[in-house]
């Protein structure tokens, strides 16, 4: 009786031991999981005691409930994470039959085929060491919580058909050297053979399912490090907007000194004077042109729009800006940025592929706490129908690494409690974006 219930106490303890040590299992502090425990220790005497058994259900039935009912953490995390402990400890134990019966009896499947007591505790004791051996060594460089980690669903049901399917096989293997004969055979057989095909199922479609969520992780990654070097670009010529205004302002605030001194030089009839100074402000001008931009007043709208303009591919497409917004928009200029970015860029792209004129208007408003972007360009007629029926998805020569601006702007309008819509004409397509400002960015 002592023996079975050290087995049973072993048993629990690996579970437990994978819970706190591996997975940073954190207990609940309050007295419900003092009750708990305590309830789950008498149920584990009365299977010892009263029902004398050491069955592997009740067993594993016990280690779920510890870990349900003790232990802080997302329920699926939880089931998933204990499916996942209960087959690596049943892969353990075996290794570790087979083992101890090689080394004790020269025999390895000596235990499946007598069933001794003794050994099953010598197995308990050598399998708890190797788990709190992992447990030091894993914990070491790794301290995250699993419980509350987010998981991927159906990456980890592939894992554990994966290896639940290999421990069928496995298994089978060791029962018919213990239970090889002819008689039993044909059962194995067909055993071996179904969990043979579900093992190699689930192990290739993990690794093709894993390498799917790498393309999607690497592209999001690329997204993310264009959008931020793009952002880094917009900001640099954002602060360059409001020194090229400086210099608006201060030739406006100088153009009436301009006209004084060509007064002066007129009253006295100095004509080669005049012709001098009036070449000088001629070069002063030149400059300022060289420096012209399409100007709606909002440094970080006129910022994003111009760099978008300045982009080579689009060196072919003409560009016109109308109407006015205030200098301060109450809107994040992250947001901004990821609207009218992929907006703009949208639209010179189609315009790229445009049978006819190349060209993107783009106009701005505001009213009271709603703002309005219409972006208009032409397109190649030959998609009309397909646009029509709302196809527009990506025609960029690397379409699996393009294709996700438009959700990203539909995003964004939705945050803004906003409305997005596209209209197609025979010659023009039109983006419309309305936007709420919100009282706190």
């Amino acid at each position: 009786m002592k023996i079975l219930l050290l087995n049973n106490l072993l048993d629990i303890m690996k579970y437990i031991t994978i819970y706190s040590l591996i997975f940073h299992g954190k207990i609940y502090k309050n007295k419900a999981s003092v009750v708990k425990a305590f309830i789950l220790t008498a149920f584990l005497f009365m299977q010892t005691f009263i029902l004398q058994s050491g069955s592997l259900i009740i067993l594993v039935f016990i280690s779920c409930l510890i870990l349900l009912c003790l232990y802080e953490g997302k329920y699926k995390n939880k089931i998933i994470l204990f499916l996942l402990t209960w087959i690596s400890v049943n892969y353990l134990d075996t290794i570790c039959y087979l083992f101890l019966g090689g080394a004790i009896r020269d025999n390895v499947v000596w235990y499946y085929s007598h069933a001794p007591v003794n050994i099953k505790l010598i197995e308990n004791i050598v399998a708890e060491f190797i788990i709190l051996l992992v447990a030091w060594i894993y914990t070491r460089n790794n301290h995250k919580r699993w419980f509350e980690a987010k998981l991927n669903i159906r990456q980890c049901i592939l894992l554990l058909g994966a290896m639940l399917g290999l421990y069928i096989v496995f298994i089978t293997f060791i029962l018919f050297m213990a239970y090889g004969a002819p008689d039993k055979r044909n059962l194995l057989n067909i055993i071996l053979i179904a969990s043979a095909i579900i093992t190699i199922s689930c192990i290739l479609a993990f690794f093709l399912y894993s390498n799917h969520l790498k393309k999607e992780n690497d592209l999001k990654t690329k997204n993310i490090e264009v959008q931020e070097e793009n952002d880094g670009l917009r900001l640099a010529l954002y602060a360059n907007m409001e020194m090229m205004d400086d210099d608006m302002r201060q030739y406006r605030h100088d153009n009436r000194h301009h006209r004084a001194v060509l007064r002066e030089l007129a009253s006295k009839g100095d004509l080669e004077e005049i012709k001098d100074y009036l070449v000088q402000l001629s070069e002063q001008d030149e400059d300022l042109k060289k420096k012209n931009v399409l100007y709606t007043g909002n440094y970080m709208v006129d910022a994003i729009i111009n760099g978008i303009i300045a982009k080579e591919a689009y060196s072919d497409v003409k560009f016109h800006c109308e109407g006015k917004l205030p200098r301060k928009l109450m809107i994040q200029d992250v947001d901004l940025s990821g609207l009218l970015s992929n907006g703009l860029e949208n639209a010179a792209e189609a315009c790229l592929h445009s049978n006819g004129d190349k060209c993107v208007l783009f106009k701005a408003a505001s009213y009271e706490n709603m703002i309005h972007f219409e972006i208009k360009n032409t397109y190649d007629s030959t998609r009309y129908k397909a646009l029509s029926k709302g196809d527009f998805e990506t025609t960029k020569k690397d379409s699996e690494y393009h294709g996700y601006g438009i959700e990203s702007m539909r995003r964004i309008v939705k945050k803004y409690d906003g409305k997005l819509e596209y209209i197609v004409e025979p010659e023009w397509v039109i983006t419309d974006i309305y936007l709420q400002q919100k009282d706190e960015i």
